[in-house]
């Protein structure tokens, strides 16, 4: 499954290849997968192990992620595509 929106970000610990999947990305056995999220500064690996509500967004990616692959934290929200493998 593919799907394309917004992303944000959380504070996390060093560990930090985690997510928070948003409503479109939790259907079947989604949480324990992972994902490949693709954004504007690159591409990171991430386990898809809680759930968020995070209206309006897809996915919550942890601190660390999300600077990989979106740029600087300060940004807030980005543009990210998301493939569940």
């Amino acid at each position: 499954m593919s799907v394309q929106g917004v992303a944000s970000w959380y504070a996390t610990g060093p560990d930090g290849a985690h997510a928070a999947a948003g409503p479109p990305l939790r259907i079947g056995a989604w949480r324990g997968s992972t994902a490949l999220v693709t954004g504007r500064a690159g591409t990171a690996t991430v386990a898809l192990d809680d759930w968020c509500a995070c209206s309006g967004r897809i996915i919550d990616l942890s601190d660390e992620t999300f600077a990989a692959v979106c740029g600087e934290l300060a940004r807030g929200l980005c543009r990210v595509s998301v493939v569940i493998q």
